[in-house]
Order: C-alpha cells, then structure tokens, then sequence
C-alpha cells in the first residue's frame, strides 16, 4: 500500500511549484449550497440534490467544458475572481433571498444563467415560495397545485422512471439553435414526470413533454397524446450578452442515472450556447477526459488531463488502466506563451502556434498527464 503512494508524492514534491498557488481558468460555475442538501434535499437528498449536480458535472467532463465549483454565498467574490461568465443551479431549490439577489445582480450584469427543476422554488429552510424566485428572469411560474409545492409528490416523481419523451419543434427551421445537434429526430427520450408551468409573456418553450406511453404487450405501445405544450425547456436572451435557460425537464438527473448520450449532449449545447461558444481551451481525443486548467500567479498555464477511459466511469474502483491518445490540445494563446511541456510522460510534444489558439498534440496518456504553458 506504501509503496502505490510513493511514486506519486515523489513527483509532486518535484513538481510543486506548478501545484500550488494557482487560480482555476474556467467560465462557468455550478453552485451549491448544504442548506439545499440539508432543508430542501432533507432525507432525500440523492435523489433531489445529488443526481441533478451529478449529472451536470458528468456532462462538463464529457464535453471538456471547464467548471468549478462555487457555493451560492460566494457568487459575488468568485465570478469576480476568476472571471466566470455563466452560473448553473441543478435543482438548487432553497436560496435566500440574499442568495437570489446575488444571482438577479450577475445576470443583469451580463452573465448568463442555466436553472433546472425546483431551482429559487423554497426559502432557505426549505419553506416553498408562492412562486420561483427568480420566475421572471427564467420566465416561468409553478402554478398553485403543482406537484413540486409537495414534498411528497415532487420526492415520488424524481424516483419515478417512465416511458416519456420530450419533442422537439416539427419544423425544424424553427428549432432552437441548442438542439442543433439533433437534426435527425422529432423525440428525446426523457423517463421523467413534468406538469404544466405558466410561460411569461414572450418566452417559447424549445422542448415540449409527450407523457407516457405503455411498456408492453408491443401492440399497446403506443402515443395517446402525442404532444402537449407543457414546456421541458425555455430559452432567452438577457441583458447585454446575458443568455438565460431553464430546464424544467429533470435531464440532469437523468443523466447522472441512465447516461444517455442525448442527455448529455442537450446539457453540453446548452451550456455552450450560454457562453456564446467561448471557452478558455478545446481538447479532441478519444474516449473520457477530464480537463482541468489552472494559471499561477507567474503567469504559466497548467493543464491537467485525467483519463477515464475504463469500465468503471463514475465509480470506483478502477480495475484497470486503459491508455488513450493521441489527445490534442488548445489554449487560448498570449504574447507570452512560448512553449509548453509534460510533467508525466517523457514523450516529446509536437506543438504550435495556431490563430488565437496554442496546440499541443501528447501521443498517449495513461492514468494522467500534466501539461505547463510558460
């Protein structure tokens, strides 16, 4: 057991100088809050809070889109800090009403904000609001009987499984560009539960719920209501460069639990239409990836890239180490920024300067490679 940690903590205490005293480089931040675990989650926690932050982080690591953590008292301190340009809230339900300003003042400033589920619904005890907080910056209200004002209800339908779908535009001229990845189908398959929601004035719904349909005998499967307009998805425009989705549709959930490319892909295209497709690096390769990026106070990039290409993604233990490559690499480029190099592998990095972007090709990586800008 000595002798696994060895090797690791000999090349860090080598390697220190480029771990320590750094900043995240990323553009979006996923919030969180224990009291959400703790007075809306309550003895449900995984199921409320959990799966829906699981399944966001899941679809950033997928789509190699940077983020970071940040607990919803900090909003004010650490998108000023490191220059975020879009907040998540995964079924962030129990806010105050300090909180919700804080997230009012980001996006009339120009940030851009994805919500999804109960997000702003509770107080921060937990107790449920006559409506959204932030209703008219997503542009939807929950009306007086809806299932999420009872816990009870609003517990059954995030355990529930059902064969649902949500559809999409039939015309597909009219299609919201985030469902630009899905050109070749009218239906995503969902598995959720959605009641009716309340558009504010001008907003439109991208996706709307099909409710379920029989399991079996084949011949009864089929659609007795084939469409509704109960929105699963709103998109708009905000202030200034401000982009503002809403996702009533528990996707995030979903994801964590049945991992279904779609869902993963609507939850990335999403995310990359809020952030106007900045983003602070690209990396193509094949197979999982987790992309981490920093900058020290000298001014060098880090990069860390995380293989998980093997059979137990999302859990543990990792039975087996199974190399991936080659995995090319883009940074946004500086003046400064001259070369770059590994801290793990001893290959040589073919690389170059390239527009706005920096590339650097690593021919392989096993369990994990450390890339420095300087």
């Amino acid at each position: 057991m000595f002798a696994t940690a060895e090797p690791l903590w000999r090349w860090h205490e080598k390697n220190e100088q480029y771990l320590a005293d750094r900043l995240p480089v990323a553009n979006v931040g996923v919030l969180w809050s224990q009291r959400n675990v703790d007075f809306f989650g309550r003895d449900d926690a995984g199921d409320l809070v959990d799966d829906p932050w699981n399944g966001w982080m899941q679809a950033l690591v997928r789509a190699r889109i940077p983020a970071v953590p940040v607990h919803v008292d900090d909003v004010e301190r650490v998108t000023g800090e490191l220059g975020l340009e879009l907040l998540i809230l995964p079924n962030l339900a129990a806010l105050s009403d300090a909180q919700v300003a804080a997230i009012r003042k980001f996006v009339a400033e120009g940030g851009s904000l994805i919500a999804t589920g109960m997000s702003s619904l509770c107080d921060e005890a937990g107790r449920v609001r006559p409506d959204l907080a932030l209703a008219d910056t997503l542009g939807v209200s929950v009306p007086a009987a809806h299932a999420w004002r009872d816990p009870a209800r609003r517990t059954a339908q995030a355990k529930e499984w059902m064969q649902t779908y949500l559809r999409l535009p039939r015309d597909a001229a009219s299609r919201h560009e985030v469902l630009r990845g899905f050109t070749d189908t009218d239906l995503l398959a969902f598995g959720g539960v959605l009641e009716p929601l309340t558009l504010k004035q001008g907003r439109a719904s991208a996706l709307t719920f099909v409710p379920a349909l029989a399991l079996s005998p084949p011949e009864d499967v089929w659609f007795r209501q084939p469409e509704t307009s109960t929105p699963g998805l709103v998109c708009s425009e905000g202030a200034g460069a401000s982009r503002v989705a809403y996702l009533a549709a528990d996707i995030d959930r979903r994801f964590a639990r049945d991992q279904l490319p779609d869902h993963g892909d609507l939850l990335a295209s999403l995310t990359r239409w809020c952030l106007r497709g900045e983003l602070p690096l690209q990396v193509e390769a094949p197979g999982l990836i987790d992309c981490r990026l920093f900058k020290t106070r000298r001014g060098e990039l880090v990069l860390h890239l995380l293989n998980l290409n093997n059979a137990n993604a999302w859990k543990t233990p990792v039975q087996e180490l199974v190399p991936t490559g080659p995995v090319k690499v883009r940074v946004k480029r500086s003046p400064s920024l001259t070369a770059a190099r590994a801290l793990v592998g001893s290959e040589k990095l073919a690389q170059r300067g390239r527009g706005e972007w920096y590339e650097v090709v690593v021919p392989s990586i096993t369990d994990h490679e450390v890339l420095v800008f300087s």
